[in-house]
């Protein structure tokens, strides 16, 4: 199944992919921004965060349980301070989620059974934190700032800052290869993508930039060695082939 959220009508939405079809359809408590599936717990976890694109009275995670066959059910709200979770990942290895308060400059680290914050980290950003990615072999957190800048978390550790690179500003949503050890940052403010290099002790280094294209700050990558950059105002997709050797 795929899990779908609608920002307008304020649902969370299952879908069958093999029916191709809406199948189920639940009201959510706010404005969505982010959605994730927990495996371990079997529940989905969406994020309502205080932000210029999303606005909501309380800055939580409501969390649903999806049941066999049927429509998702609220179990759940995590409460966090204004301005709220931004961005999430799902360590079901370790029984974590990680979000971000989105102007605090701090990382949270969520228990996923208990569903409350355990620990609380300095993520290095000055403004806005956006998104981060996780490498599951070493336990990093990758968190990017939007005025340009990203930081590895070591979340065994207390959330101990390991290394940081800058990178232009305007960064949104990031990506990760974790075959290669690179990060991938897009800036929308210098029209580049940041190719970052995370070694196995955490350090952060930049290995190069290539442009893109004016407005692009959103990134996807894939197992083939492929950054993908979202080109907003010719409404197209830039195929970005990183060349650049593995990190160790």
């Amino acid at each position: 199944m795929i899990f779908a959220i609608d920002n307008e009508t304020k649902t969370v939405k299952v879908i069958d992919p093999s029916a191709k079809m809406v199948t189920f359809s639940t009201m959510l408590a706010q404005a969505p921004d982010y959605v994730r599936w927990v495996e371990s717990t079997h529940e989905i976890w969406v994020t309502m965060p205080q932000n210029p694109g999303v606005q909501v009275t309380n800055p939580e995670i409501e969390v649903l349980t999806v049941p066999d066959n049927g429509a998702p059910v609220h179990a759940a709200d995590i409460t966090f301070p204004a301005t709220g979770p931004e961005a999430l990942f799902i360590d079901n290895q370790r029984g974590r989620g990680y979000t971000n308060n989105g102007f605090g400059g701090n990382t949270y680290s969520v228990d996923l059974k208990t569903r409350k914050v355990v620990e609380t980290w300095k993520n290095g950003c000055a403004a806005l934190t956006v998104d981060l990615e996780f490498d599951d072999a070493h336990g990093f957190l990758m968190v990017a700032c939007a005025a340009g800048s990203m930081t590895v978390l070591d979340t065994a550790n207390g959330g101990k800052q390991l290394g940081q690179a800058m990178v232009g500003q305007g960064v949104d949503i990031c990506a990760y290869n974790p075959t290669l050890r690179h990060m991938y940052l897009a800036s929308q403010g210098s029209m580049d993508l940041s190719v970052v290099g995370i070694s196995a002790a955490g350090v952060a280094t930049k290995l190069g930039v290539i442009p893109t294209a004016m407005g692009a700050q959103m990134v996807a990558s894939d197992e083939y060695g492929n950054a993908w950059v979202v080109d907003p105002n010719a409404g197209r997709v830039l195929k970005v082939h990183d060349t650049y050797p593995a990190t160790p």
